[in-house]
């Protein structure tokens, strides 16, 4: 309805963006505010022979920069973005003759308009939240980040319990 009132008062600012078959690329949230207005024509950009990675990149960007994800689908949104670059430059030989992804945390701090440090840190949450979904539904990115702290301490602290456990187990034996 906000974005039904905005093109109202103003215009269409960002067309549609349909692929050569007419499928819609991005703006499924336009086009419900023009049924909401009750108009039957709506502008749309035709983008031709776009690659799975672009549309990817194109999907990000439509939603990414919306206001209204919830922590959990920024996170793993972001997650997406570097993993679909990542995939898309492939990986280079360092020195070492190891190999490295040619788009890193860097790429994708510079990208988002972020730090690098929050880049990885989100990247990382992200993950967390793949392993373990249920942390999807907590209210704020610093309540997922402490709740993976918390677990983390408690895994470690099973371990080290086992590896004393274990201990007193061969000094008796």
């Amino acid at each position: 309805e906000e974005l039904a009132e905005s093109i109202r008062l103003t215009r269409l600012i960002n067309p549609i963006t349909l692929d050569e078959y007419n499928v819609l690329v991005c703006g499924y949230r336009r086009i419900k505010a023009f049924e909401l207005l009750g108009r039957q024509e709506i502008e749309y950009t035709l983008q031709s022979d776009l690659e799975p990675w672009q549309r990817e990149v194109m999907e990000f960007e439509e939603n990414y920069r919306r206001k209204n994800l919830s922590p959990a689908e920024e996170l793993l949104a972001v997650k997406k973005i570097h993993t679909t670059y990542q995939q898309h430059y492939g990986l280079k030989k360092t020195l070492g003759a190891s190999l490295r992804p040619n788009w890193t945390f860097a790429d994708t701090a510079s990208l988002l308009g972020m730090s690098i440090g929050s880049a990885h840190s989100q990247i990382t949450l992200a993950e967390a939240i793949e392993r373990e979904p249920d942390l999807a539904k907590l209210d704020s990115v610093s309540s997922i980040r402490h709740e993976v702290e918390r677990r983390q301490a408690q895994r470690i602290r099973q371990v080290m319990a086992g590896v004393v456990v274990s201990s007193q187990t061969i000094n008796d034996g």
